[in-house]
């Protein structure tokens, strides 16, 4: 369990290089050492707890979708929906997941009126629900 929370505290920091929030590389660090040093999240590290995998698996669809956005691809649309489905199948709250990024892919829509990104919301849905039928 150490290495899946060093690579969720990994993760984190690719996620907050990616979303430029423009933060200085001090402000960064310092919400990077919140992230790991959370007493919750070294309790989960020290025992074998889903949490620590399900948080790995929402920092990497997060990372996927934010990729979506900036370059349409495929295969990380194909990407994108295997991860957060198999947060479903990891823990329940993996249903929060999937609607989080449903909204997301609706709101973008709304807001740039692009028909790729329903396009993306569609194939994402379709993949996800044959995964969730090979349960």
């Amino acid at each position: 369990m150490i290495f899946i929370g060093l690579g969720c505290v990994y993760t984190f920091y690719i996620l907050l290089n990616q979303l430029n929030l423009n933060l200085t590389e001090n402000q960064k660090l310092l919400s990077l050492i919140l992230f790991a040093y959370n007493p919750l999240f070294i309790y989960w590290n020290m025992r074998i707890y889903a949490d620590t995998f399900f948080l790995l698996i929402c920092l990497i669809a997060f990372i996927i979708y934010f990729q979506i956005l900036k370059t349409n691809s495929l295969l990380k649309i194909f990407l994108l929906s295997f991860v957060s489905f198999l947060g479903i199948m990891t823990r329940f709250e993996g249903y929060l997941l999937i609607s989080a990024l449903t909204l997301g892919f609706v709101f973008e829509f709304i807001r740039k009126r692009d028909k790729r990104i329903l396009i993306n919301l569609t194939i994402f849905l379709l993949i996800g629900f044959c995964y969730r039928d090979w349960e």
